[in-house]
């Protein structure tokens, strides 16, 4: 399955999966977090849909993003904003190529926000859409590293 743009809506969040046939279900915030549950050899999701990092401005916690790191997963990383092709492509290129290197994930993530800042320039809100919600203490998801 696909994604497509998440939303924020009554304080909860919102992601519609869609199939190859292109039908779509909506899921709530919840309901997309309990599809992790159990699962300790998760250590990062990166949630590549505009707006996957919306949270409500009443509850902490309301949102998909923040919610799958209050479930248990040491690290996600949602676009807060609409993210053009180009800026997506430079955000997998950078992140993943620092992640591989051992960067610990919030300097993974800056180095990346700077990658693009350099690219696209500060006047436009690209170096700011990717968000790290993290849990692990170190920054470190991988082991070995």
């Amino acid at each position: 399955m696909r994604q497509i743009p998440t939303s924020l809506n009554n304080n909860q969040g919102y992601i519609a999966l869609v199939d190859q046939d292109n039908n779509s279900k909506l899921v709530n915030d919840e309901t997309f977090a309990n599809f992790f549950l159990g699962n300790r050899n998760l250590g990062l999701a990166v949630l590549n849909s505009c707006e996957g990092a919306a949270v409500s401005s009443h509850q902490v916690f309301a949102g998909i993003a923040p919610n799958l790191v209050r479930r248990g997963i040491p690290g996600v990383i949602a676009m807060q904003y609409s993210i053009l092709d180009t800026t997506a492509k430079l955000f997998a290129d950078e992140f993943y190529r620092t992640l591989a290197l051992g960067w610990t994930l919030d300097g993974a993530i800056q180095t990346t926000r700077n990658a693009i800042s350099m690219e696209v320039g500060l006047d436009k809100p690209d170096f700011a859409t990717p968000v790290l919600y993290m849990r692990a203490k170190d920054g470190r998801i991988m082991s070995g590293l």
